[in-house]
């Protein structure tokens, strides 16, 4: 009886961790931005609190971000999760390690295209110029490569 017991929560726990594991979801990104115009409030080393105004001629980068989130489906086609990553901007010159939260939500499928939002503390490498500071960003993805492992969005 005991063996009969053993080898039922096993397998009850098996198959609720092989569940749970498809509640799970990582991602990737790369980030290319191409503004027209950005606004910076922020405080410098000194407190010395500065706000610039930038506007962008022509198609150009002006940033470049390489972050990684990990998500869990609350419902089928919303999940909640946490993001990491690097990003560089280059008006004004400023290199941020960042960390924040992510939610996303699937039109179809966690495989398909989804809306985001994300919000982000940057913390810079140059404390000189600047010291942290909060990013928020909202975004639509859809997959243009998909593949059995992955999905290129």
């Amino acid at each position: 009886m005991i063996k009969q017991i053993g080898i039922g929560l096993y397998l009850i726990i098996n198959c609720g961790f092989t569940q749970a594991q498809e509640k799970w979801i990582s991602s990737a990104q790369i980030d290319f931005v191409f503004p027209n115009n950005a606004t910076y409030s922020y405080d410098n080393s000194e407190n010395h609190f500065f706000k610039e105004d930038f506007f962008y001629n022509g198609f150009l980068l002006r940033s470049f971000a390489i972050q990684a989130d990990y998500n869990y489906l609350l419902f089928k086609k919303f999940s909640i999760g946490v993001l990491g990553g690097f990003q560089t901007q280059t008006k004004p010159s400023y290199v941020f390690l960042k960390f924040g939260g992510v939610l996303k939500y699937y039109f179809v499928n966690k495989n398909e295209i989804y809306v985001y939002m994300h919000a982000a503390n940057n913390f810079t490498i140059n404390n000189d110029k600047f010291r942290n500071g909060a990013n928020a960003r909202f975004g639509f993805a859809f997959p243009f490569l998909k593949k059995k492992e992955f999905a290129v969005v």
